[in-house]
């Protein structure tokens, strides 16, 4: 991959607890590594983010969701495989995800993301990415790189170069959650 140099630096940065902005399969999000509270908490700090208040878990592919939910049921299963646009899909029971990466009622969202760069990231790194929209907590989310604010982009360690001269304007995920039944409820469409 053309990035892949990149790829490497950030993917030290996250190990290192740093806080990075990054385009994702859907809007650009400040994002670290799961496995680091302390950069957690930074992102939690840089938004005046509520404390519980929800993130997303990006991960690479069906393999790394499945080490993070103990059961994925057989239609949840198909519809990700057949949906067209990005699916986050709220899990009520995650596993192996450290507590300070949870709501407040103990759940996550989690996206299989479709961008090549962000997967390859994400795959470098060989651990899910927490995402949220790279905004203030009282603004709207950027739908391109020129609509992030300038001051959030000085308070993160790192903003990655791939995809900042883009002019389309993307539209964040869809987001569901489903009961043991798989009966799904569509909480942004």
């Amino acid at each position: 991959m053309v990035y892949q140099d990149e790829i490497n630096d950030i993917s030290k940065l996250l190990r290192d607890d740093k806080v990075i902005i990054c385009p994702t399969d859907t809007i650009w999000g400040i994002s670290c590594s799961v496995k680091s509270e302390v950069a957690t908490r930074k992102i939690y700090r840089i938004k005046n983010r509520d404390i519980g208040k929800p993130f997303i878990l990006l991960v690479s592919d069906l393999d790394m969701l499945l080490e993070y939910v103990h059961e994925l049921h057989p239609r949840i299963e198909t519809l990700l495989s057949h949906h067209k646009k990005p699916l986050t899909i709220i899990h009520n029971n995650p596993k192996s995800i450290p507590q300070y990466a949870l709501a407040s009622d103990g759940s996550i969202g989690i996206r299989i993301v479709m961008d090549k760069y962000c997967r390859q990231l994400i795959r470098t790194l060989n651990s899910p990415l927490i995402s949220t929209s790279a905004n203030y907590s009282d603004q709207d989310a950027p739908r391109n790189f020129a609509e992030i604010n300038p001051d959030l982009i000085s308070e993160v360690d790192y903003t990655v170069e791939y995809k900042r001269d883009e002019e389309k304007l993307n539209n964040p995920s869809v987001i569901i959650k489903y009961d043991n039944e798989g009966q799904i409820e569509i909480l942004r469409s």
